[in-house]
């Protein structure tokens, strides 16, 4: 067992790892990003994904923590608090640029529908 030992101005702390938990997580982490990357890719090439990688990411960052909280759920608390923070703001981007392409698409859809009707009436 290894020890990290950490000071705050009123109080020490002590978090123990166990190296084989820590080894045994890892190897699971390893065969969920080859099985989660296959489906990624499945769903990529079957147009699943478009205008959702962000989520195929975060998932994967959820998953990722949450496999370390046995280890120290403190420090996989506070690493999904800097995930969130650090990947917000590119999930909000992806999802407002999606929802841009989808109304020029709308519109587009709507005007070539009118033009058949206009079509068809004459």
């Amino acid at each position: 067992m290894t020890y990290l030992m950490y000071s705050t101005a009123m109080t020490t702390s002590t978090i123990s790892f166990n190296l084989s938990q820590i080894l045994a997580l890892y190897l699971l982490l390893i065969a969920f990003g080859a099985g989660y990357g296959a489906l990624v890719r499945h769903a990529e090439r079957k147009g699943y994904t478009e205008g959702f990688t962000w989520l195929a990411a975060g998932i994967w960052a959820l998953v990722t923590v949450g496999a370390m909280a046995p280890v120290c759920w403190q420090m996989a608390l506070i690493l999904a608090g800097a995930f969130l923070c650090s990947g917000a703001p590119i999930a909000a981007r992806m999802i407002w640029h999606y929802v841009k392409l989808r109304e020029q698409d709308q519109l587009c859809l709507r005007a070539n529908i009118a033009e058949e009707d206009e079509n068809n009436v004459q």
